[in-house]
């Protein structure tokens, strides 16, 4: 439709008084319809989720869905950690009767991250993202969520140095611990291998026990220890090793297999879990 066809077919004077009174009141009601549709609701013409969790399909999501945009919604706030949800953003409601639900219990005060996907009809994926303190866990069930696997610790920089520790073959603690002390230096590693070494101590002339600055775990025979004379006046070499696992008997000879004084430099591999 033409502005011709509103007119009846005739093709108004823009000059004439009354076109220009009705125009201006069209446009002032045309400028207007936006302050009109500011106080209208979205479920006014939709329907919409009835809740943060409703899942029912073909509805709109407002802020707060499923945590999507909200900073403290009360329905996402969860007491079980290993439930049945939609993706989403949750949290953890801090209760302490159910921790043993979260992958570790200091997940249930911290928010985290559902994500699914489908296999087959009822059946899904799940992966979760929880936080202990800042450290990441990524948690799974590969039965919407019947049996969930173990918790995956993610590394940074909050938790890559520490103690080290394992349970049942797998890290628990620490990628890397390294400490220090009157006996030497020491590093740990994930895996339980563990390194002590002294540099250029001063020994002999009779033999002398090395502690060492970490216990390594096993027996005797269970450490190999190797040294190194850091005296250059002449040939020596570091003979009479013998180790257990918490330290290691060593002397300095001479050329002529002659017990002498001097420095060594001393190293140890084993393991220490």
């Amino acid at each position: 439709m033409s502005i011709i066809d509103v007119f009846n077919g005739v093709i108004p004077d823009e000059n004439d008084p009354d076109f220009n009174s009705k125009m201006r009141a069209a446009l002032s009601y045309i400028l207007g319809m936006p302050s009109q549709f500011n106080s209208l609701k979205a479920s006014e013409f939709f329907q919409v989720m009835s809740d943060a969790i409703d899942a029912t399909e073909g509805r709109l999501m407002p802020v707060g869905a499923f945590g999507l945009g909200a900073t403290d919604e009360a329905l996402t706030r969860l007491d079980v950690g290993n439930g049945p949800l939609a993706s989403g953003f949750y949290s953890g409601s801090g209760a302490a009767a159910d921790a043993a639900t979260f992958p570790v219990a200091g997940a249930r005060s911290h928010p985290f991250l559902n994500l699914t996907r489908r296999k087959s009809e009822g059946s899904f994926d799940i992966r979760r993202m929880f936080f202990d303190d800042l450290n990441p866990i990524i948690w799974g069930s590969n039965d919407s969520g019947a049996t969930w696997g173990a918790a995956n610790t993610l590394y940074g920089t909050e938790n890559l140095l520490g103690t080290v520790a394992m349970s049942g073959g797998k890290p628990t603690g620490a990628v890397f611990e390294y400490g220090a002390n009157a006996n030497g230096y020491y590093l740990r590693v994930a895996n339980g291998v563990q390194v002590c070494w002294r540099r250029n101590w001063g020994i002999g002339p009779g033999a002398t026990v090395w502690t060492f600055p970490a216990v390594f775990s096993g027996g005797q025979g269970s450490v190999a220890v190797i040294g190194s004379a850091t005296s250059a006046a002449t040939a020596r070499t570091v003979s009479g090793i013998s180790s257990s696992y918490q330290d290691a008997t060593i002397q300095l000879r001479d050329h002529s297999n002659a017990a002498v004084a001097g420095g060594v430099s001393l190293l140890a591999i084993g393991l220490g879990l």
